[in-house]
């Protein structure tokens, strides 16, 4: 017998699925789902210059909420008389400056401050026929040529017009697959909106926001498995409810500096991967759509491309020599992809990434995303710090810290553990 046969011996034969006849797995238990809808506790009509705060309360007695079905609609009414309205982002999302999730009254299960610039970040990083979808979901599609950076162009709002607009919520509670237990469970989601312009080209705009709504599918099951539920808290037992949490942190970077560095104070008991952007202040720059590159379009050579990066954590460097040219950052940006949503397919196009769409990552996962909590601790004296050279005409960089958590759930509450 050959090696190869050997080796063909020892494998496991399995039923293919043409062969099996079982029946299908079905879910009975669920007894009925519902398109459900929120509205805002506060006021109906936000602006900046108004109300900014939104904040809905998601309960209801006996509802699991399917997270991924989760949308916030609202009607936007351009107050120009003569001028469009013409979105610079993917989302309606970034024309707000924070999102907000508490449980039962006091947990707070997440925050993502600087929201606008993280939402469109995550966005730049979707393959182009998903953020195509995204568009036409969210502001709705210009009939223009696609590119591949550009795969949809959002439609202008008209003079003295509005339109209803839909948002797909960046965060990692709503991401993640499991369904939330509204009854025990109950969510309160915050949302402040950022300035008139955050979100549109040009300054001097004005809009208002009138109708805010959060739809979702909740779910509803049948008495023996909502008891057996019930019996399992009774019991002093919780509900662990894991989840991608997302911190965001801002600094300036002093004119003229060649070397930077920034000490992150927060700690994680394990930090899956950050993401690294810059701005460069130029008084036209949207600061949620643009992510400055040292290399600033410049040709792609040795003495050009001097930006250097790297991170310690504690006594121990990642990676061991500095990033030190925009294709080994791509190149980075491209393996950390993986722990986000198992793809490393992005929608940057070279010439976007040497100008104005330059994201950068490094993955601290011991385990690549094939098992659960591989990520590095950064407390207990091992603080995380990023070190950054040649950083030419940035004036502020923008780092988003993605780490494991859990959402405890109890009879006697929810506790955050991350």
């Amino acid at each position: 017998m050959s090696q190869l046969e050997s080796v063909i011996a020892s494998s496991e034969d399995l039923l293919i699925k043409g062969l099996h006849y079982a029946s299908s797995q079905t879910s009975s238990y669920i007894t009925s789902r519902s398109n459900s809808t929120f509205p805002p506790n506060t006021a109906s009509d936000f602006s900046p210059r108004g109300s900014r705060l939104m904040r809905f309360t998601l309960a209801q007695d006996g509802g699991w909420l399917d997270a991924g079905t989760m949308r916030l609609l609202f009607k936007i009414t351009n107050e120009d008389s003569s001028a469009s309205l013409t979105p610079v982002t993917d989302s309606p999302g970034s024309m707000f400056r924070s999102l907000r999730i508490v449980a039962s009254g006091s947990a707070e299960l997440e925050r993502i401050d600087d929201y606008g610039r993280c939402h469109q970040c995550f966005a730049e990083l979707l393959p182009s026929d998903r953020r195509y979808n995204d568009v036409l979901e969210s502001w709705g599609g210009k009939s223009v040529v696609s590119t591949l950076t550009s795969p949809a162009t959002p439609d202008p709002i008209g003079p003295d017009s509005e339109r209803t607009v839909c948002v797909h919520l960046l965060s990692g509670l709503f991401s993640q697959k499991r369904m939330l237990p509204l009854s025990y469970l109950p969510l309160t989601l915050e949302l402040e909106l950022g300035e008139y312009d955050d979100a549109f080209d040009g300054i001097s705009n004005k809009w208002h926001i009138s109708s805010p709504r959060i739809c979702c599918d909740v779910l509803q099951l049948d008495g023996a498995l909502a008891n057996s539920y019930a019996s399992h808290l009774l019991a002093s037992k919780t509900l662990p409810i894991m989840f991608q949490g997302m911190h965001s942190i801002k600094s300036a970077i002093p004119a003229g500096s060649t070397e930077f560095s920034l000490a992150v104070a927060r700690g994680f008991s394990r930090l899956r991967g950050i993401m690294v952007s810059m701005f460069a202040e130029d008084g036209t720059s949207k600061f949620n759509n643009t992510f400055y590159s040292p290399l600033a379009g410049m040709d792609n050579i040795a003495a050009n491309d001097t930006y250097r990066f790297h991170v310690t954590i504690g006594s121990q460097r990642f990676p061991d020599f500095s990033v030190d040219s925009h294709q080994e950052a791509f190149m980075r940006l491209r393996l950390s992809r993986l722990i986000h949503d198992g793809t490393d397919s992005v929608s940057i196009s070279p010439t976007g990434f040497r100008n104005n769409k330059f994201i950068t990552a490094l993955s601290f996962e011991k385990a690549a995303s094939q098992t659960s909590h591989s990520g590095q601790m950064t407390r207990g004296g091992s603080q995380l710090t990023i070190f950054m050279n040649n950083t030419k005409a940035a004036t502020l960089a923008h780092v988003i810290l993605l780490f494991d958590c859990v959402a405890d759930v109890s009879l006697s509450g929810t506790v955050t553990l991350d």
